[in-house]
């Protein structure tokens, strides 16, 4: 059996990463990592070749472990197979501890229906009186079936970070760009009293810049009582850092569509209110996107169905 490897402690995995999300998925694949390691030197080199092999995985998924960009989804994959191929290497009580082990995982992994069947399946295989060829088998597709969960999720969560990245530079550049226009569609805006230090097109930039601000800070309000009680996983942290991130700017931009709207008299309650009026319509604008179907006094099928039809 060729020799394990040892630890790097210049290029260690991790070394050098500056992603939160990126480091903490090293630090959980490292310890699948040792866990392997450890295992196969207390079984000792009962079939060379299946050593070998697993030996050469182990390698494999440090490498991918290293630099400032590891490859956690390989590295996963290499340590998934090293993991099933230990199987076939550990003695019956070692391999009865392990059933039991990845057993009490999988009953502790709520809401993922796919690994359902083979928890099933797994829990018929610890009973007593399985063969630990069945035991064996049962085991390693159990270990198959929660890899396989395990990366479609973290491919799922890849490619929804990438189309939320795509959303939030759509709705920044679209909202510099509607900003930029606001002074030219505005009609008759409420003018603070400090507006007139900024006259013209500079004084109309100012005040919907000023509103913009406030219907962001209403997004985020907005966003920071969802998040207050709320809990979040590695798998989805990324996801709920980049919504976080669209409350302020989709706020922001309902605060300049409140403050447009307004100009036009379409929001007929801002009337006799002045400008304190749409500094609070705006905040509500940002806070949620039904106070401003309700301030549009648009019918309730139509504020439904475009309700329904969002996507924020």
């Amino acid at each position: 059996m060729t020799g394990l490897k040892t630890i790097d402690v210049v290029n260690r995995p991790g070394h050098g990463v500056r992603n939160r999300y990126t480091a903490s998925r090293v630090v959980m694949l490292l310890g699948v990592y040792w866990r392997i390691h450890g295992d196969l030197r207390s079984i000792g080199g009962h079939d060379p070749s299946t050593a070998d092999v697993i030996t050469d995985g182990l390698a494999a998924a440090w490498e991918s472990l290293q630099g400032r960009r590891p490859d956690t989804l390989a590295a996963a994959g290499y340590l998934s197979l090293a993991d099933r191929l230990l199987l076939r290497l550990m003695p019956e009580e070692m391999l009865t501890a392990r059933c039991n082990a990845t057993l009490a995982e999988l009953e502790t992994a709520d809401g993922r229906e796919t690994l359902t069947a083979a928890r099933t399946t797994l829990r018929a295989a610890c009973a007593a009186g399985v063969s630990i060829q069945e035991r064996r088998t049962a085991l390693e597709a159990a270990l198959t079936a929660t890899h396989s969960a395990d990366a479609k999720e973290a491919i799922e969560d890849s490619l929804q970070v990438r189309r939320l990245q795509h959303l939030l530079g759509y709705c920044g550049v679209f909202t510099v760009l509607l900003l930029a226009v606001s002074p030219f569609l505005s009609a008759r805006t409420p003018q603070p009293a400090w507006a007139i230090a900024f006259p013209g097109y500079a004084g109309l930039l100012t005040v919907s810049a000023t509103l913009m601000l406030v219907g962001a800070v209403g997004g985020l309000f907005s966003r920071l009582l969802q998040v207050r009680d709320g809990r979040t996983s590695l798998v989805t942290y990324r996801t709920d850092m980049l919504k976080l991130a669209l409350g302020p700017l989709v706020g922001a931009m309902a605060a300049l569509i409140v403050q447009l709207l307004a100009g036009w008299n379409i929001i007929v309650v801002l009337e006799s209110a002045g400008p304190g009026g749409l500094i609070l319509l705006t905040f509500a604008a940002g806070f949620s996107e039904k106070y401003l179907l309700r301030l549009l006094r648009l019918p309730k099928e139509a504020a439904g169905n475009r309700t329904r039809g969002s996507a924020l």
